[in-house]
C-alpha cells in the first residue's frame, strides 16, 4: 500500500472539502445554527413547559438540529484535521503515515456519502 502518491491524497482531501461545503450551502447549516439558537432561548423561557404538547415539539426540534449541525461540524474537522495531517506527512515525507492517512480518507468519506 506504500504506493500511494502525495498528489493523490491532496487530491482526495480537496474533493472532500468541496463536499463537505457543498454540505453546508444545500444542508443550510447557518440557517440551521440561527434557529437551534432561537429554539433553545425559547425553551429557556420559564412558561416553556406550560404547553406541555408545544414544549416536547420544540425540543425534538432542537434534538434534530443539534444532531444535524453537529454531525455538519464533524465533518469538516475530519477534513480540516486531515490536511493538516497531510501536511505533515509531506513535510516529513512519511510514506507510511500517508498510507493510514488514505485509508481514514475512504472512512471520511463514507460519512460525507451518508450526508449528502
Amino acid at each position: 500500500m506504500n504506493n500511494i502518491e502525495f498528489k493523490d491524497v491532496a487530491q482526495k482531501i480537496e474533493e472532500l472539502a468541496g463536499r463537505v461545503s457543498k454540505i453546508e450551502t444545500i444542508d443550510k447549516v447557518a440557517q440551521k445554527q440561527e434557529e437551534l439558537a432561537h429554539l433553545q432561548q425559547v425553551s429557556a423561557a420559564p412558561e416553556f413547559w406550560n404547553d406541555t404538547q408545544h414544549a416536547k415539539e420544540v425540543s425534538r426540534q432542537i434534538d434534530w438540529l443539534k444532531t444535524s449541525v453537529e454531525t455538519f461540524f464533524n465533518l469538516k474537522k475530519h477534513v480540516e484535521d486531515a490536511q493538516a495531517l497531510f501536511e505533515l506527512c509531506k513535510e516529513m515525507q512519511d510514506q507510511n503515515e500517508l498510507a493510514n492517512l488514505f485509508e481514514n480518507l475512504a472512512e471520511i468519506e463514507k460519512q460525507v456519502a451518508q450526508k449528502e
